[in-house]
């Protein structure tokens, strides 16, 4: 089946304001570690309700969205661990691998050079940065998971921000934890339950 050569994006362009449909181009050649996806399902997370109604500040115009499953349809040199047809989900973030936070402190996360998706400006690299497109393109630096087709999309959807987040939580309680406090029935009070 050919592929499209334009996406679809919804443009986020602050708050109050409606969003907006743009049809960006898709990459006709990836660079070393670059992958694309087609989006199949993103989810929408408490800080992207917080970017939307003002209270949590982002650049804009921006492609909102870092919680998403979908499929590879393309890979840059580097990534021989994928293939298109591949159903992914990834990092919120992509890091340098070289910095200090990187190398010495393994803590990819506090990266000098970290992009998360669905936060960044849409013109930053591509507006293809957002789960809220048709189309992702990944960063090399981006953790990319292969996910068993038995798991269904609704289900590891949030794996990647929400359920990664309670268990690093979780991780830090003290061993042996007898007790726990978990404050909300949000996702993350669920997952951490």
């Amino acid at each position: 089946m050919k592929q499209p050569d334009k996406a679809h994006a919804q443009i986020f362009d602050g708050p109050g304001l409606r969003f907006r449909l743009e049809r960006p181009p898709l990459p006709g050649r990836l660079r070393t570690g670059e992958v694309i996806v087609a989006v199949r399902l993103a989810a929408i997370c408490g800080s992207d309700l917080h970017t939307i109604d003002g209270t949590r500040a982002a650049p804009t115009p921006l492609v909102l969205g870092h919680e998403a499953v979908g499929r590879v349809v393309g890979v840059g040199g580097g990534r021989e661990e994928l293939s298109a047809g591949d159903r992914v989900t990834w990092s919120i973030a992509a890091s340098c691998g070289h910095c200090p936070a990187c190398r010495e402190q393994d803590l990819p996360q506090k990266c000098h050079h970290l992009f998360k998706y669905g936060h960044a400006a849409a013109d930053d690299a591509s507006e293809l940065n957002g789960g809220y497109a048709s189309h992702v393109l990944l960063r090399p630096g981006t953790h990319v998971v292969r996910l068993p087709e038995a798991l269904p999309d609704r289900i590891v959807v949030a794996a990647n921000c929400a359920l990664a987040t309670a268990v690093n939580a979780t991780d830090q309680l003290p061993t042996p934890c007898r007790i726990a406090l978990v404050q909300g029935a949000g996702l993350l009070g669920v997952y951490t339950c």
